[in-house]
Protein backbone atom coordinates (compact mmCIF):
# COMPACT_ATOMS: atom_id res chain seq x y z
CA UNK A 1 0.00 0.00 0.00
CA UNK A 2 1.32 3.26 -0.76
CA UNK A 3 2.12 5.85 1.77
CA UNK A 4 0.31 8.82 0.51
CA UNK A 5 -3.03 9.09 -0.79
CA UNK A 6 -3.85 11.91 -3.74
CA UNK A 7 -6.56 14.39 -3.22
CA UNK A 8 -8.21 16.25 -6.20
CA UNK A 9 -10.44 19.23 -5.69
CA UNK A 10 -13.14 19.12 -8.54
CA UNK A 11 -16.42 20.51 -7.58
CA UNK A 12 -16.40 24.39 -9.28
CA UNK A 13 -18.64 25.14 -11.40
CA UNK A 14 -16.51 26.37 -13.77
CA UNK A 15 -17.27 29.55 -14.48
CA UNK A 16 -14.13 31.02 -16.70
CA UNK A 17 -14.44 28.60 -19.28
CA UNK A 18 -17.63 29.02 -20.08
CA UNK A 19 -19.60 28.18 -22.41
CA UNK A 20 -17.47 24.81 -22.45
CA UNK A 21 -18.94 23.98 -18.99
CA UNK A 22 -22.37 24.54 -19.44
CA UNK A 23 -22.42 20.92 -20.61
CA UNK A 24 -19.47 19.40 -19.22
CA UNK A 25 -17.49 20.36 -15.86
CA UNK A 26 -14.41 21.95 -16.02
CA UNK A 27 -12.79 18.59 -15.03
CA UNK A 28 -13.14 16.68 -17.93
CA UNK A 29 -13.03 19.42 -20.44
CA UNK A 30 -10.89 17.63 -23.14
CA UNK A 31 -7.56 18.62 -23.91
CA UNK A 32 -4.95 16.84 -25.77
CA UNK A 33 -6.65 13.78 -26.23
CA UNK A 34 -8.61 13.34 -23.23
CA UNK A 35 -10.19 15.40 -20.51
CA UNK A 36 -8.10 16.99 -18.09
CA UNK A 37 -8.62 15.25 -15.13
CA UNK A 38 -7.46 12.14 -17.57
CA UNK A 39 -4.03 13.91 -17.62
CA UNK A 40 -4.09 14.19 -13.71
CA UNK A 41 -4.78 10.31 -12.87
CA UNK A 42 -2.36 8.92 -15.22
CA UNK A 43 0.50 10.72 -13.75
CA UNK A 44 -1.06 9.54 -10.31
CA UNK A 45 -0.70 6.08 -11.41
CA UNK A 46 1.74 3.92 -9.50
CA UNK A 47 2.06 6.58 -7.25
CA UNK A 48 -0.51 6.32 -5.45
CA UNK A 49 -3.38 3.80 -4.59
CA UNK A 50 -6.13 5.62 -3.25
CA UNK A 51 -7.99 9.29 -4.94
CA UNK A 52 -10.32 11.17 -3.07
CA UNK A 53 -12.23 13.89 -5.47
CA UNK A 54 -14.17 16.29 -3.93
CA UNK A 55 -17.31 16.25 -6.24
CA UNK A 56 -19.99 19.46 -7.03
CA UNK A 57 -20.94 20.45 -10.28
CA UNK A 58 -22.34 17.73 -12.68
CA UNK A 59 -20.60 15.37 -9.70
CA UNK A 60 -22.07 12.51 -11.44
CA UNK A 61 -19.82 12.98 -14.57
CA UNK A 62 -17.22 13.55 -12.91
CA UNK A 63 -17.82 10.18 -10.71
CA UNK A 64 -18.78 8.09 -14.00
CA UNK A 65 -15.70 8.83 -15.99
CA UNK A 66 -12.77 8.27 -12.56
CA UNK A 67 -14.81 4.80 -11.97
CA UNK A 68 -15.11 3.40 -16.26
CA UNK A 69 -11.82 5.08 -17.05
CA UNK A 70 -9.62 4.44 -14.18
CA UNK A 71 -11.35 2.08 -11.41
CA UNK A 72 -8.91 -0.64 -12.29
CA UNK A 73 -6.17 1.53 -10.74
CA UNK A 74 -7.37 3.40 -7.55
CA UNK A 75 -9.63 3.08 -5.41
CA UNK A 76 -11.57 6.12 -4.84
CA UNK A 77 -13.61 8.38 -2.32
CA UNK A 78 -16.23 10.92 -3.68
CA UNK A 79 -17.09 13.74 -1.09
CA UNK A 80 -19.23 16.41 -1.62
CA UNK A 81 -19.09 20.34 -1.32
CA UNK A 82 -22.61 21.74 -1.38
CA UNK A 83 -21.54 25.07 -0.94
CA UNK A 84 -18.34 26.63 -3.05
CA UNK A 85 -16.79 28.28 -0.17
CA UNK A 86 -13.09 28.16 -1.70
CA UNK A 87 -10.52 25.75 -2.04
CA UNK A 88 -9.92 25.47 1.81
CA UNK A 89 -13.14 24.58 1.97
CA UNK A 90 -13.37 21.64 -0.52
CA UNK A 91 -9.77 20.49 0.69
CA UNK A 92 -11.43 20.11 4.44
CA UNK A 93 -14.87 18.10 3.40
CA UNK A 94 -12.25 15.02 3.02
CA UNK A 95 -11.20 14.76 6.57
CA UNK A 96 -13.04 12.06 7.12
CA UNK A 97 -12.20 9.66 4.67
CA UNK A 98 -8.28 10.85 4.04
CA UNK A 99 -6.47 7.86 5.63
CA UNK A 100 -3.86 9.41 8.14
CA UNK A 101 -0.44 9.40 6.62
CA UNK A 102 0.89 11.54 3.51
CA UNK A 103 -1.07 13.62 1.57
CA UNK A 104 -1.36 15.41 -2.25
CA UNK A 105 -3.44 17.81 -3.15
CA UNK A 106 -3.45 18.73 -6.74
CA UNK A 107 -5.70 21.14 -8.35
CA UNK A 108 -8.45 19.63 -10.58
CA UNK A 109 -7.81 21.91 -13.55
CA UNK A 110 -3.67 21.89 -13.37
CA UNK A 111 -1.70 19.30 -15.56
CA UNK A 112 1.93 19.04 -14.58
CA UNK A 113 4.90 18.08 -16.87
CA UNK A 114 6.68 17.19 -13.57
CA UNK A 115 5.67 13.72 -13.04
CA UNK A 116 4.38 13.22 -9.11
CA UNK A 117 7.16 10.38 -8.21
CA UNK A 118 9.37 13.10 -9.01
CA UNK A 119 7.74 15.80 -6.51
CA UNK A 120 7.39 12.97 -3.73
CA UNK A 121 11.23 12.37 -4.33
CA UNK A 122 12.15 16.16 -4.08
CA UNK A 123 9.84 16.47 -1.32
CA UNK A 124 11.71 13.20 0.43
CA UNK A 125 15.30 15.57 0.40
CA UNK A 126 13.79 18.59 1.62
CA UNK A 127 14.70 17.69 4.87
CA UNK A 128 14.04 19.44 7.67
CA UNK A 129 10.46 19.87 6.14
CA UNK A 130 6.68 19.26 7.21
CA UNK A 131 5.12 20.23 3.66
CA UNK A 132 6.48 20.79 0.50
CA UNK A 133 4.86 22.87 -2.45
CA UNK A 134 4.88 23.35 -5.90
CA UNK A 135 6.37 26.77 -7.30
CA UNK A 136 7.00 28.65 -10.25
CA UNK A 137 7.75 32.06 -10.97
CA UNK A 138 4.92 33.82 -13.25
CA UNK A 139 4.22 37.30 -14.82
CA UNK A 140 0.87 38.66 -13.02
CA UNK A 141 1.45 37.69 -9.44
CA UNK A 142 -1.60 39.03 -8.08
CA UNK A 143 -3.57 36.68 -9.82
CA UNK A 144 -2.04 33.46 -7.80
CA UNK A 145 -1.07 32.67 -4.43
CA UNK A 146 2.46 34.12 -3.76
CA UNK A 147 5.29 32.95 -1.61
CA UNK A 148 7.94 34.25 0.30
CA UNK A 149 11.41 32.46 0.31
CA UNK A 150 14.03 32.85 3.07
CA UNK A 151 17.62 32.17 1.47
CA UNK A 152 17.47 28.11 2.57
CA UNK A 153 14.63 27.84 0.46
CA UNK A 154 11.92 27.46 2.99
CA UNK A 155 8.78 29.35 2.57
CA UNK A 156 8.39 32.12 5.20
CA UNK A 157 5.09 33.53 4.41
CA UNK A 158 2.00 32.74 1.89
CA UNK A 159 -0.62 35.10 0.75
CA UNK A 160 -3.25 34.57 -1.82
CA UNK A 161 -3.94 36.75 -4.98
CA UNK A 162 -2.24 39.90 -3.38
CA UNK A 163 -2.68 43.77 -4.38
CA UNK A 164 1.02 44.61 -4.11
CA UNK A 165 2.81 40.83 -4.45
CA UNK A 166 5.74 40.55 -2.38
CA UNK A 167 7.43 37.98 -4.88
CA UNK A 168 7.28 36.93 -8.20
CA UNK A 169 6.95 33.36 -7.07
CA UNK A 170 3.48 31.30 -7.35
CA UNK A 171 2.09 28.29 -5.54
CA UNK A 172 1.48 26.02 -8.89
CA UNK A 173 -1.17 24.19 -7.87
CA UNK A 174 0.22 20.58 -5.85
CA UNK A 175 0.70 20.45 -2.38
CA UNK A 176 2.81 17.87 -0.54
CA UNK A 177 1.84 17.09 3.20
CA UNK A 178 3.99 15.09 4.98
CA UNK A 179 0.85 14.35 7.86
CA UNK A 180 -2.35 14.84 6.29
CA UNK A 181 -3.59 15.90 9.80
CA UNK A 182 -1.75 18.72 9.86
CA UNK A 183 -3.43 20.80 6.91
CA UNK A 184 -7.36 19.28 8.02
CA UNK A 185 -6.10 20.72 11.44
CA UNK A 186 -5.40 23.93 9.99
CA UNK A 187 -8.71 24.18 7.68
CA UNK A 188 -10.32 23.63 10.81
CA UNK A 189 -8.92 26.38 12.29
CA UNK A 190 -9.77 29.10 9.90
CA UNK A 191 -13.30 28.19 9.66
CA UNK A 192 -14.47 28.26 13.45
CA UNK A 193 -12.23 31.55 13.33
CA UNK A 194 -14.17 32.28 10.13
CA UNK A 195 -10.81 33.47 8.76
CA UNK A 196 -11.62 33.88 4.64
CA UNK A 197 -9.79 35.89 2.00
CA UNK A 198 -11.95 37.45 -1.27
CA UNK A 199 -15.39 35.72 0.90
CA UNK A 200 -13.94 32.28 0.87
CA UNK A 201 -11.75 29.96 2.87
CA UNK A 202 -8.37 29.43 1.36
CA UNK A 203 -6.26 26.64 1.60
CA UNK A 204 -3.34 29.77 1.26
CA UNK A 205 -4.31 31.17 4.61
CA UNK A 206 -4.34 27.23 5.94
CA UNK A 207 -0.52 26.86 5.37
CA UNK A 208 0.34 30.48 6.28
CA UNK A 209 -1.12 29.07 9.56
CA UNK A 210 0.80 26.58 9.57
CA UNK A 211 3.81 28.03 8.56
CA UNK A 212 3.48 30.80 11.84
CA UNK A 213 2.94 28.22 14.04
CA UNK A 214 6.28 26.78 13.15
CA UNK A 215 5.65 24.34 10.10
CA UNK A 216 8.01 23.78 7.53
CA UNK A 217 6.90 24.19 4.17
CA UNK A 218 10.07 24.22 1.32
CA UNK A 219 9.02 24.69 -2.26
CA UNK A 220 10.04 22.49 -5.59
CA UNK A 221 10.17 24.37 -8.91
CA UNK A 222 8.11 23.53 -11.91
CA UNK A 223 8.94 24.47 -15.34
CA UNK A 224 5.94 23.28 -16.98
CA UNK A 225 3.09 24.11 -15.36
CA UNK A 226 -0.09 23.37 -17.72
CA UNK A 227 -2.77 26.11 -15.92
CA UNK A 228 -6.29 24.87 -18.04
CA UNK A 229 -8.40 27.52 -16.20
CA UNK A 230 -9.56 29.68 -19.26
CA UNK A 231 -10.79 29.57 -22.47
CA UNK A 232 -7.76 31.41 -23.68
CA UNK A 233 -5.29 28.59 -22.50
CA UNK A 234 -6.65 25.83 -23.40
CA UNK A 235 -5.35 25.70 -26.80
CA UNK A 236 -2.13 26.66 -25.80
CA UNK A 237 -1.90 23.75 -23.15
CA UNK A 238 -3.52 21.66 -25.67
CA UNK A 239 -0.08 22.47 -27.87
CA UNK A 240 2.32 22.52 -25.17
CA UNK A 241 0.87 18.83 -24.02
CA UNK A 242 0.58 17.57 -27.72
CA UNK A 243 4.64 18.58 -27.90
CA UNK A 244 6.05 17.53 -24.77
CA UNK A 245 4.15 14.62 -23.50
CA UNK A 246 3.83 11.37 -25.05
CA UNK A 247 3.14 9.91 -28.10
CA UNK A 248 3.42 12.78 -29.91
CA UNK A 249 1.17 11.49 -32.68
CA UNK A 250 -1.87 9.57 -30.93
CA UNK A 251 -4.56 8.26 -33.35
CA UNK A 252 -7.16 5.61 -32.39
CA UNK A 253 -7.54 2.45 -33.97
CA UNK A 254 -10.65 2.63 -35.13
CA UNK A 255 -10.40 6.59 -36.42
CA UNK A 256 -11.46 6.69 -40.01
CA UNK A 257 -8.77 8.44 -42.47
CA UNK A 258 -9.51 9.19 -46.15
CA UNK A 259 -7.83 11.06 -48.92
CA UNK A 260 -6.01 13.28 -46.16
CA UNK A 261 -3.40 14.23 -44.27
CA UNK A 262 -2.38 14.45 -40.36
CA UNK A 263 0.14 16.55 -39.87
CA UNK A 264 1.88 15.52 -36.13
CA UNK A 265 1.47 16.16 -33.07
CA UNK A 266 -2.52 15.39 -33.51
CA UNK A 267 -4.46 13.21 -30.79
CA UNK A 268 -7.23 11.78 -32.50
CA UNK A 269 -9.87 9.88 -30.19
CA UNK A 270 -12.11 7.06 -30.95
CA UNK A 271 -14.69 6.77 -33.82
CA UNK A 272 -13.30 10.13 -35.08
CA UNK A 273 -13.57 10.30 -39.21
CA UNK A 274 -11.47 12.31 -41.05
CA UNK A 275 -12.13 12.72 -45.23
CA UNK A 276 -10.18 15.25 -47.98
CA UNK A 277 -8.81 17.28 -45.05
CA UNK A 278 -5.50 18.25 -43.41
CA UNK A 279 -5.46 18.26 -39.43
CA UNK A 280 -2.60 18.98 -37.62
CA UNK A 281 -0.55 20.33 -36.39
CA UNK A 282 -1.35 20.46 -32.79
CA UNK A 283 -5.09 19.37 -33.19
CA UNK A 284 -7.50 17.27 -30.54
CA UNK A 285 -9.93 15.91 -32.50
CA UNK A 286 -13.42 14.17 -29.73
CA UNK A 287 -14.64 10.70 -30.55
CA UNK A 288 -17.06 10.46 -33.34
CA UNK A 289 -16.48 13.45 -34.60
CA UNK A 290 -16.54 14.28 -38.20
CA UNK A 291 -13.88 16.50 -40.38
CA UNK A 292 -14.49 16.87 -44.04
CA UNK A 293 -13.38 18.81 -46.55
CA UNK A 294 -11.20 21.50 -44.03
CA UNK A 295 -7.76 22.19 -42.77
CA UNK A 296 -7.78 22.51 -38.77
CA UNK A 297 -4.48 23.88 -37.06
CA UNK A 298 -4.43 24.89 -33.29
CA UNK A 299 -7.56 23.04 -32.46
CA UNK A 300 -9.61 21.52 -30.09
CA UNK A 301 -13.00 19.62 -31.15
CA UNK A 302 -15.09 17.70 -28.85
CA UNK A 303 -17.03 15.06 -29.13
CA UNK A 304 -19.65 14.47 -31.93
CA UNK A 305 -18.52 17.61 -34.05
CA UNK A 306 -19.45 17.79 -37.54
CA UNK A 307 -16.85 19.76 -39.01
CA UNK A 308 -16.99 20.56 -43.20
CA UNK A 309 -15.86 23.33 -45.45
CA UNK A 310 -13.95 25.23 -43.53
CA UNK A 311 -10.46 26.38 -42.41
CA UNK A 312 -10.25 26.58 -38.45
CA UNK A 313 -7.33 27.81 -36.61
CA UNK A 314 -6.77 28.33 -32.86
CA UNK A 315 -10.06 27.20 -31.82
CA UNK A 316 -12.13 25.59 -29.42
CA UNK A 317 -15.26 23.19 -30.16
CA UNK A 318 -17.15 22.10 -27.51
CA UNK A 319 -19.21 18.69 -28.16
CA UNK A 320 -21.70 18.47 -30.95
CA UNK A 321 -21.24 21.14 -32.80
CA UNK A 322 -22.13 21.37 -36.05
CA UNK A 323 -19.87 24.02 -38.18
CA UNK A 324 -20.61 24.32 -42.34
CA UNK A 325 -18.47 26.73 -43.80
CA UNK A 326 -18.46 27.76 -47.81
CA UNK A 327 -16.49 26.55 -50.96
CA UNK A 328 -15.92 29.02 -53.95
CA UNK A 329 -15.46 28.61 -57.57
CA UNK A 330 -13.36 31.24 -58.75
CA UNK A 331 -11.80 32.09 -62.71
CA UNK A 332 -8.46 34.75 -61.38
CA UNK A 333 -6.76 36.73 -63.94
CA UNK A 334 -2.88 37.97 -63.04
CA UNK A 335 -2.17 40.37 -60.44
CA UNK A 336 -5.03 40.01 -58.74
CA UNK A 337 -5.48 40.87 -54.93
CA UNK A 338 -8.37 38.62 -53.22
CA UNK A 339 -9.12 39.53 -49.56
CA UNK A 340 -11.81 36.91 -48.32
CA UNK A 341 -12.63 38.25 -44.77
Amino acid sequence: MARYTALIPAAGSGIRLRPFTFTRPKPLIFVAGKPILGHILDALVGVVDEVTVIVGYMADKVESYCLEAYGDSFKFNFVPQEKQLGLGHAVLQAKDVVLEGGLIITLGDEIFGMGYREMLATHSTNLPRDASVGLKVVDEPSKYGIVELDGNGRIIAMVEKPEDPPSDTALAGVYIFERASDIFSALDTIVEQDIRTRGEYQLTDAMQMMAREGSVFMGFVIERWYDCGRPDMLVRVNHRLLKDLPPVNHVAEDAVLEDSVIVPPVALEGKCVVKRSVVGPYVSLGSGTEIRDSVLTECIVGEGCDVRNIVLNDSVLADRVVVRGKSHRMTVGEKTLIDME
